[in-house]
């Protein structure tokens, strides 16, 4: 007990000491408590006190900064701060459609009219048909003709028939007498859907 009050006195005295000693500079410079602390915490026997490591320890001590984060300087503070705010519109979705809307149907196109020779070599042509134009949830398409189908509705029965009547382009040899002859050509598209008939006239002088 009497070894802790020696101590007590002691540093008391120190700290008189001391303050006497810096007087001058602490009015001077308007030293604050805490920095004259500080200032004696460095000189003397109070340097090994606890308060004075406690001190140092404090002082030791870097602060934590978090890695991956870069605080904001204050111009870009300042730039965020004047940028308008806005919102983002989600786009509604509306029902799907499974069905395909019609917007021109399949045509069947038979080519022109003909005048040809007695019995020549005729070709009739159905390439200018086309296949039915659809949408479908806002996609437009046109598919293709899959089928032909020509017959004759006119004239005398040709003697070898129609070669190829389930083509684009048939063939057959025209009578040898003047005569006029008429075809039908009713094509279908990939969905299915069938043309009404097209005809073309052939005549044979």
């Amino acid at each position: 007990m009497m070894m802790k009050s020696n101590c007590l006195i002691a540093s008391t005295s120190v700290l008189l000491l001391a303050f006497v000693l810096l007087s001058p500079t602490i009015v001077m410079a308007q030293v604050s408590p805490w920095s004259l602390f500080q200032q004696l915490c460095s000189i003397g026997r109070l340097a090994t006190g606890p308060q004075c490591t406690g001190l140092f320890q404090g002082q030791n001590q870097q602060p934590q900064i978090p890695t991956g984060q870069n605080p904001l300087t204050q111009q870009q503070l300042q730039q965020l701060q004047q940028q308008p705010f806005s919102s983002t519109t989600i786009p509604t979705t509306g029902p799907v459609q499974t069905v395909p809307t019609i917007l021109s149907p399949v045509i069947a196109n038979a080519g022109p009219n003909q005048v040809v020779s007695r019995g020549a070599i005729v070709t009739l042509d159905g390439t200018g048909s086309t296949g039915s134009v659809s949408t479908l949830n806002g996609v437009q398409s046109t598919v293709t003709i899959t089928q032909y189908l020509w017959q004759q509705t006119s004239g005398p029965t040709l003697t070898l028939g129609l070669t190829g009547a389930n083509t684009a382009r048939p063939t057959f040899t025209a009578p040898t007498n003047a005569t006029s002859l008429v075809f039908s050509l009713s094509v279908q598209d990939s969905t299915g859907l069938i043309s009404n008939p097209a005809t073309v006239s052939i005549s044979v002088q």
